[in-house]
């Protein structure tokens, strides 16, 4: 009984000292200067409907409503980006609640840099059909950069 006692005494300690090594991992947190650029679409009434904000370097469009606008289902409200000569380029399909991101392209971001306005109009369900606005454009918005 002594002996199978030590043995069993014996085998616990041999196993604590076999422990494995213990992993330690180190979380480096470096922050990189991120360029947003927002906009808030407000209606005739100054009321506003979607706040935007593009994320430059990452690429990516956040795009939250404030105050629904009349909903349809039928038709999508999308919203263009104005280029410096007027050229309308898409940035999507607004949603007519809560939110949505998207990621956008380089020709959205090579048009950023001149370009100053947002707007957005009322298109076919799926968004317009071409390469512009074929809907009336409803709203429009000064996009702020820093």
């Amino acid at each position: 009984a002594g002996v199978l006692l030590a043995v069993i005494s014996s085998a616990g300690w041999w196993q604590s000292a076999v422990k494995p090594p213990q992993i330690v991992t180190n979380t480096v947190t470096q922050r990189i200067p991120e360029t947003v650029a927002v906009a808030l679409v407000s209606n005739e009434r100054s009321e506003a409907l979607w706040l935007t904000s593009l994320r430059l370097q990452s690429r990516q469009l956040a795009v939250r409503v404030i105050n629904p606008p009349e909903q349809r289902s039928d038709r999508d409200y999308q919203l263009w980006l104005l280029t410096a000569d007027g050229t309308p380029l898409s940035l999507g399909l607004l949603p007519q609640s809560g939110s949505r991101e998207y990621r956008f392209d380089d020709a959205a971001l090579a048009a950023l840099d001149p370009s100053e306005l947002l707007a957005v109009s009322l298109e076919p369900s799926g968004g317009s059909p071409q390469a512009g606005p074929t809907g009336p454009v409803l709203y429009t918005a000064a996009l702020l950069m820093p």
